[in-house]
């Protein structure tokens, strides 16, 4: 079954007037779904977008960001002042919009590694080889960001430990390769 003026959408060639007709529209609730080309992107706020499908390849890992953050916006003023990751995490689930989601239809994502579940619950910026040691832990194992991120640090220092023993070792088994000289010689 279908409802008449149930979708709609906008792209670059239309004329302003048209385009802004037909967003303030989408706005209003008149028109559930909205499509475009290269029109919402970049400064399009709407917090109460739920879902986009996204099916234009690009090299641009900010142009991809760009896009999937019209879905991330959290209702105004949800967040606004909560002390801690884990109050807006709370204000989040419990808002009117507790999830947003994107289809990622031209797999940017395999190229464009944008944000995840370290950059959004860890609460604090981690070091590059910390971030990424944790994002191999996750992917492995899967756990909570802090314990996650515990885990990298405690194998990064053992990876550091193991690296100074071994270039200890190393120098201290050196074998000086040289002309060979007599017993009497030495």
């Amino acid at each position: 079954e279908t409802w008449p003026g149930s979708a709609a959408v906008v792209d670059g060639e239309m004329e302003d007037r048209f385009k802004r007709a037909v967003i303030d529209r989408f706005k209003k609730g008149e028109i559930q779904f909205l499509a475009n080309c290269s029109v919402l992107t970049e400064g399009y706020d709407d917090a109460s977008l739920i879902g986009i499908f996204d099916a234009s390849p690009t090299k641009s890992r900010l142009r991809a960001s760009q896009r999937w953050g019209r879905v991330t916006r959290p209702w105004p003023g949800l967040v606004d002042g909560l002390p801690t990751a884990e109050d807006r995490k709370a204000a989040i689930a419990v808002s009117r919009k507790p999830f947003g989601l994107v289809f990622d239809l031209a797999l940017n994502s395999n190229i464009h590694d944008v944000i995840g579940p370290l950059d959004i619950l860890a609460g604090r910026d981690l070091p590059e080889d910390v971030k990424k040691k944790a994002k191999e832990i996750l992917d492995e194992q899967g756990g909570a960001p802090a314990d996650v991120i515990a885990e990298a640090e405690k194998r990064l220092k053992e990876e550091k430990r193991r690296a100074r023993a071994a270039k200890a070792i190393a120098a201290a088994v050196k074998v000086n390769v040289g002309t060979p000289r007599t017993v009497f010689e030495r």
